[in-house]
């Protein structure tokens, strides 16, 4: 069970069970079994809150609305306990075309299915239709005594049945909208939205659908190139259906088929967002079907399919998707490094669901990079490489994810699972595809015995030629990780001032270090931020923009050229901020050491003592660095002028004010790791407490 998820009318979460388990652990088995004797729930346990979640389209209207059932902690333990005993039974019972709650299977190796598909009909003399069924209020309109008596057509015990049957038996809901609850009200059919057990007890439901379907001889669907091969009717994932047809008779045979399928299940097809699209021959036909068609593209399960651009249509909207994110979170004044996280959490695994399906067109992902990069230096100049944004912080990077390279990466996986002997229900399709392509990395499972195409759809091309590429410097193996390819495929990226010829000359060892002070775990974001910036010269001194064409590069506080090294060192007004760092490493006991230059700006020629003093001695160091700049920057932009005794006193309060905040945030053992017992008014200030 998932962490932080909202609880149910007893307001008791997971947490709460966890922590007290020892104590009501046994009572609560006591009062399952309890439950498994009388037949039924205690009444806590049989009533949900439903809470309505929006979905898409106009928010007035309830039918936008998904329903979702809050349940108590204890009702969802035991649904819990349920799910992972028949979750092992699916994968043997279950059509491998379902790809919803099975273990070992994606809704990705439908996509591919289907996209492989799609061009087989459209390259080929042939006609055919794809149909994506939508079913009105799916999970709410189960009938239970049919779901039941699935239950035990499929063998499930009588005891498991048993369960089930007590989950569902004098239910009831109430609804909780604008805060307030209406009354109870009794529930006769649906699985609810919210309980573990019921994407597990609705494909079983829909199982029954896909059964009676591959039964009828009447519907055809499409058969895999190679004669003898199963074909292939519907996909499901959960209650989206997406149906296959080659000739008028399959659609009214399967049409009828469901229809008897809504009679005896209580489902209902909503023909009016049912929708299809025609390929091949039919393109131009009237097919005998009162649906929406469409003959360039459709979605289906968040993907375009078509003979169009379906791949540029479903980029561009997760492209679009992007930009809404960062627009939100642009405006959060955060630290480049702030930035950086918000695109690794928030952008870049929008991207993740469409990289196995389709490859990424290079114009999208120079698209994609330009508002990345826009975003993390808010618009103004990239001061920094784009590539060196992608390193890891031990190579002078911040770990910017390389949406690129990971995309392409993501897009072998479905190539390299071809190794398995597990048959997934594309492996046929490709197998016709890139057959030929893919012999050369797994002779093994090479056959003559079914056609291959010598002319490979474009979305293969890029895959097998990467895949050529990481073969190279790679053992081929479907469980190698997604990173280690994009790694392979990620043109590597060195900092110029990791160079020789950089500011710390030959002592390239030196570097590791470097960085480890840049992102010291004693640092916040916003000190972090400022040293990475100041060791890859990524500060907008005089001097810079004097080198850019602008202005006369005049340090504003004593008329000198300001450089980097000037700005927050060698600048007169800086003079008495340091001689206090240095007097506070005196209070520390810290002998025969002085802050230098190479100190401030790298980290490098620290002092020598132990951890604790020489991390809190980083801490002040990097902290002057910061109210330097900004003192410098009010002068620059506001006109203010900040003294020596004010920058020092700004210092020592936001220490004591960061100290304060961990101390509240931290666990005391955490917090005496991190802030020893350190005297902050006779180390800041030079007095005894």
């Amino acid at each position: 069970m998932a962490p932080n998820k909202s609880p149910g009318s007893d307001g008791l979460p997971r947490e709460f069970y966890l922590e007290c388990w020892d104590f009501i652990g046994a009572d609560l088995l006591e009062l399952y079994n309890e439950s498994w004797v009388r037949g039924s729930l205690c009444p806590s346990q049989r009533v949900a809150v439903v809470t309505l979640l929006h979905k898409k389209g106009d928010r007035r209207k309830p039918a936008n609305k998904r329903p979702i059932s809050l349940l108590n902690t204890d009702y969802k333990i035991l649904s819990k306990a349920m799910s992972m005993r028949m979750s092992k039974a699916l994968p043997d019972i279950i059509n491998d075309h379902q790809t919803c709650a099975v273990k070992g299977r994606s809704i990705h190796h439908n996509l591919l299915m289907l996209r492989d598909i799609v061009a087989f009909i459209s390259s080929r003399d042939m006609g055919g239709a794809i149909v994506s069924l939508d079913l009105e209020k799916a999970f709410d309109r189960v009938d239970h005594q049919y779901l039941f008596s699935v239950l035990e057509k499929f063998g499930f015990g009588p005891n498991f049945v048993r369960w089930a049957r007590i989950l569902y038996f004098d239910i009831s809901s109430v609804l909780f909208i604008n805060g307030f609850t209406t009354k109870s009200f009794p529930v006769k059919q649906g699985v609810r939205q919210g309980c573990a057990l019921s994407p597990l007890l609705y494909i079983i439901f829909a199982e029954s659908l896909a059964r009676r379907i591959d039964s009828i001889d009447t519907i055809r669907g499409i058969r895999p190139p190679g004669g003898k091969r199963r074909s292939v009717k519907i996909m499901q994932y959960a209650d989206d259906i997406t149906a296959f047809f080659t000739d008028f008779g399959s659609i009214k045979s399967f049409f009828k088929c469901f229809k008897k399928f809504e009679l005896a299940t209580g489902s209902k097809l909503n023909m009016a967002k049912t929708k299809g699209l025609k390929l091949g021959k039919w393109r131009n036909c009237n097919i005998p079907l009162d649906i929406v068609w469409a003959c360039e593209s459709i979605k289906i399960n968040g993907v375009y399919f078509g003979p169009g651009r379906s791949d540029i249509l479903s980029w561009k909207e997760k492209v679009q998707k992007a930009e809404n994110s960062l627009e939100k979170a642009k405006q959060r004044n955060v630290s480049i490094i702030g930035r950086v996280k918000a695109v690794n959490v928030l952008v870049a695994p929008i991207f993740w669901y469409m990289a196995p399906v389709y490859p990424l067109p290079d114009r999208i992902r120079r698209r994609i990079n330009e508002i990345i990069f826009k975003f993390i230096w808010k618009g103004g100049t990239e001061l920094v490489a784009r590539g060196h944004l992608h390193n890891s912080h031990e190579e002078g990077g911040l770990e910017l994810t390389d949406i690129g390279s990971t995309v392409r990466a993501m897009a072998l996986q479905p190539l390299l699972s071809f190794e398995l002997d597990l048959r997934l229900p594309f492996h046929p399709w490709m197998e016709y595809w890139i057959g030929i392509g893919l012999r050369k990395f797994f002779p093994g499972k090479w056959s003559n015995c079914f056609p291959h195409s010598c002319d490979p759809p474009d979305f293969y091309v890029k895959p097998l030629r990467d895949l050529t590429e990481v073969s190279k410097s790679l053992v081929l193996a479907n469980k190698v990780p997604t990173k280690r390819f994009a790694d392979t495929l990620r043109v590597a990226s060195t900092p110029r001032i990791m160079s020789r010829d950089g500011p710390l000359g030959s002592s390239l060892h030196l570097w590791p270090a470097v960085w480890k002070g840049v992102h010291h775990q004693i640092l916040d974001n916003r000190l972090k931020d400022l040293s990475w910036r100041i060791v890859h010269s990524a500060i907008v001194t005089n001097f810079k923009r004097y080198s850019w064409g602008l202005g006369n590069g005049e340090c504003p506080r004593c008329n000198e050229m300001e450089s980097i090294r000037h700005a927050f060192w060698f600048c007169r007004s800086n003079d008495l901020i340091w001689d206090w760092v240095d007097s506070v490493s005196d209070r520390l006991h810290v002998r025969q050491w002085h802050p230098s230059v190479w100190y401030i700006l790298y980290g490098s020629s620290g002092p020598q003592c132990s951890v604790v003093n020489e991390n809190f001695i980083w801490l002040v160091t990097s902290t002057a660095k910061r109210y330097i700049w900004l003192g410098r920057n009010a002068k620059v932009y506001e006109k203010i002028q900040f003294n020596e005794q004010t920058i020092i006193l700004q210092i020592k309060t936001d220490i004591r004010q960061r100290v304060k905040v961990e101390r509240q945030r931290l666990s005391l053992t955490k917090y005496q790791r991190l802030w020893p017992d350190i005297n902050l008014r006779l180390v800041l200030d030079g007095r005894p407490p």
